[in-house]
C-alpha cells in the first residue's frame, strides 16, 4: 500500500489515502453518497451517480441540515484519539480539533446532517471546538494521553454520585464509522500545522468569519458545507482522471 498524491490543475490535492489505486479512494466517496438517506428515503440512483458530483451535493444540500441529538463533540474526539492508539500514536489538541472539524464538514456535505449540535468557532489557529479545547488545553501541544469525558449526577441511596463516562459512538452505527473512518485514512498522516494551513486558505469558511484577536465567532454551517461540497467533488473528478491515464497507458 502506498500514499497517493492526486494533482488538481497545478496545486497538489489536499487529501492523502492510503491506497494502491485512485478508483479506490473515487469507491469510497461513492460508497459514502450511496449509503447516506436522502429525506425521500432513497439511495443515490445510477442516473444521479453520472451527475457531476459538486451538483449531485448541491442537490442533496438543498434540504435543511438536520441537527444531531445523538452525539456530541466527545463522541467524535474519542474516534479519533481511539484510532491514533491503535496504531501506536496520539494527537496533539490542535491535530484533533482540526480532525473533528474535517469530520464535521464531510458529514454536512454528504449527507446534509451535523455531527453534533456544538457550534465551531473561529480562532487564532483554524476552527475550534470550544468543549473539546477547554477539556484538553492543559496539554498544550504535547500529545493527549486520556480520552475525553462527560460527567453527570446519578442518586443511589438518597445521596448524588458523580457518574463519569467515555462516549463513543457504537460501531452499529456504520454511516458515521465510515464517514469517521475514510476522514481518519485520509488525513491521519498530515501534521497538525498542515491541517491548520488547510483551514487557513483563502475562501475557506474559517478565513470568512475569523477577526484577529476576537473569540467566539460562529463558523457557518451553510459555509462548511459547501467548502466541503467542492473539496469532495475535486477529490473524484481528480480520481476520475487519474484512473483513465492508468487505464489509458
Amino acid at each position: 500500500m502506498k500514499i497517493a498524491m492526486w494533482k488538481i490543475g497545478s496545486q497538489a490535492a489536499d487529501l492523502r489515502v492510503v491506497t494502491g489505486s485512485a478508483a479506490k479512494l473515487q469507491f469510497a466517496v461513492w460508497r459514502l453518497l450511496l449509503f447516506v438517506k436522502s429525506k425521500a428515503n432513497h439511495y443515490v440512483s445510477k442516473q444521479e451517480e453520472a451527475v457531476n458530483p459538486v451538483r449531485l451535493l448541491r442537490r442533496r444540500g438543498k434540504r435543511c441540515i438536520v441537527s444531531n441529538m445523538t452525539y456530541t463533540p466527545q463522541h467524535i474526539a474519542n474516534y479519533f484519539l481511539d484510532s491514533a492508539a491503535q496504531e501506536g500514536g496520539r494527537l496533539s489538541l490542535l491535530k484533533l480539533l482540526k480532525l473533528i472539524y474535517i469530520a464535521y464538514g464531510w458529514s454536512l456535505a454528504l449527507r446534509n446532517e451535523k455531527l453534533f449540535n456544538e457550534k465551531i468557532e473561529a480562532w487564532q489557529h483554524g476552527p475550534v471546538i470550544p468543549s473539546i479545547y477547554h477539556e484538553f488545553k492543559h496539554y498544550g501541544s504535547s500529545p493527549i494521553a486520556s480520552r475525553s469525558v462527560t460527567v453527570d449526577f446519578k442518586e443511589k441511596d438518597g445521596k448524588l454520585n458523580l457518574d463519569f463516562q467515555t462516549p463513543r459512538v457504537p460501531d452499529m452505527d456504520e454511516d458515521t464509522i465510515y464517514i469517521l473512518d475514510t476522514v481518519w485514512k485520509s488525513y491521519k498522516d498530515f501534521t497538525a500545522w498542515a491541517l491548520r494551513e488547510l483551514t487557513h486558505q483563502d475562501g475557506t469558511p474559517w478565513r470568512k468569519v475569523y477577526r484577529d484577536g476576537v473569540r467566539g465567532i460562529a463558523m457557518q454551517d451553510e459555509d462548511i458545507r459547501e467548502h466541503y461540497v467542492e473539496r469532495i467533488g475535486r477529490y473524484l473528478e481528480a480520481a476520475r482522471a487519474t484512473e483513465q491515464e492508468r487505464k489509458a497507458s
